[in-house]
C-alpha cells in the first residue's frame, strides 16, 4: 500500500480525474486494475480501466484529458512521482505510472499528479518482481483505492 500527495495546484484537472478514477463508485476506477507493465528501476504502469490489458486509457468523465503542465521533476532518486502516461500532446486519460527511480527523461513530456509520501517499502518490493518483456510474472492488482482522511 502506498500514499501519494497531490500536485492539485500545478493541474486541477488531472488530479481530479485521477482521483474519480480512485473513487470505485464511478463506472470507470483503478479497483481491481492490474499493473501491466514494469520497468526494473524506471517505472510501472497500470490504469487500463477497460480491460486491464494496457491497450486503453480513457479519462473519467471524457476520452482524453488536456496537458496542463509540465513542471513536475521526475528525476527524484528515490522515485515515486505519479504521473499519467500518453501517446503524444493531450492524449492523457486513465493510464498512470509510478517511477521506481530517476526518470529525467520525462520531464516536459509527461503530466505529474503526485507523489508517494508513504510506502516506498510496497514501490521497493514492486521493483524486485520478476517480469518477462517488462510484464509481471505475476499478476498485482490495486485492491484498494481511494481518498485518505487527512490529520488536521
Amino acid at each position: 500500500m502506498f500514499f501519494y500527495s497531490r500536485y492539485s495546484d500545478f493541474c486541477p484537472k488531472a488530479c481530479d480525474n485521477f482521483i474519480k478514477l480512485c473513487t470505485a463508485g464511478t463506472a470507470k476506477h483503478y479497483l481491481n486494475c492490474p499493473i501491466h507493465r514494469m520497468v526494473k528501476n524506471g517505472w510501472f504502469q497500470c490504469g487500463d480501466v477497460v480491460d486491464g490489458s494496457g491497450k486503453y486509457s480513457c479519462a473519467a468523465t471524457t476520452k482524453t484529458i488536456q496537458d496542463e503542465s509540465f513542471s513536475i521533476d521526475f528525476g527524484l532518486s528515490v522515485g515515486g512521482v505519479v504521473g499519467y502516461s500518453n501517446s503524444g500532446p493531450h492524449s492523457s486519460g486513465s493510464q498512470f505510472f509510478v517511477t521506481l527511480g530517476p526518470c529525467e527523461w520525462m520531464n516536459q513530456s509527461f503530466v505529474g499528479v503526485g507523489r508517494v509520501v508513504q510506502g516506498f517499502s510496497t514501490l521497493r518490493q514492486l521493483n524486485s518482481l520478476k517480469t518477462s518483456n517488462q510484464v509481471p510474472d505475476k499478476a498485482i492488482l490495486i485492491s484498494s483505492c481511494g481518498l485518505a482522511p487527512m490529520d488536521p
